[in-house]
């Protein structure tokens, strides 16, 4: 359990590298179109390990609002209002709290479709079928843990419909996104964690 949480922490980190014209067009309208609209998001990731025949499977939801995003897992939850991450690990009653950017935060959809827009990875559109396209990205520096990732796009509705991720160990994560639904009735406070609710939880605060 504890890998499965260092790959959901780290599992994308910001990199691309401009080369496919189609792709790059994708990306853009994808980027514009989250940047214009809240959703909540009701994902399924899953990580098969190279050891395990079963991959470990679990449901959640992303709240997203521009730069601000909620996380919810059964036993892990995460807040960023745009300066301040917190990181609820539920099982272990802990609470980790950082300073942190949209850029640096492992978890908003934003990351993946703005890979495009650095210098680190080659990517090309290698299909699409029935409005659904798909991006491969490959890391150019060989020192990255993973060694392709691939992101499904409804070009149609301007979506993000999965990131998948394969790593050099043979380990594969596969984010799907189930449903997207309009956010609505929602303020910025519904991004931050009141620690002070919390009764026996340990608090870190690593700022």
């Amino acid at each position: 359990m504890k890998l499965l949480y260092t790959y959901i922490l780290f599992f994308i980190p910001i990199l691309s590298f401009t080369q496919d014209v189609e792709a790059t067009k994708l990306m853009s309208n994808l980027e514009s179109h989250y940047e214009k609209y809240g959703y909540k998001l009701e994902f399924q990731i899953s990580i098969k390990e190279p050891e395990s025949k079963i991959a470990t499977v679990k449901q959640g939801v992303f709240n997203l609002l521009k730069n601000f995003y909620s996380m919810e897992l059964d036993d892990l939850k995460i807040y960023f209002n745009g300066n301040t991450q917190w990181s609820y690990f539920v099982d272990r009653k802990e609470v980790q709290i950082t300073n942190s950017t949209i850029d640096e935060s492992s978890y908003h959809p934003l990351k993946f479709i703005k890979l495009y827009k650095t210098n680190e990875f080659k990517y090309r559109l290698i299909s699409s079928k029935d409005n659904i396209s798909k991006v491969e990205l490959v890391p150019i520096a060989e020192n990255q843990e993973y060694f392709k990732v691939k992101l499904g796009i409804n070009k149609k509705l301007k979506r993000l419909t999965e990131v998948e991720l394969f790593l050099k160990n043979g380990s594969k994560i596969k984010i799907t996104l189930l449903k997207h639904l309009p956010l609505s009735n929602v303020s910025t406070e519904n991004f931050t964690l009141d620690t002070q609710k919390l009764k026996g939880v340990h608090i870190e605060d690593l700022r």
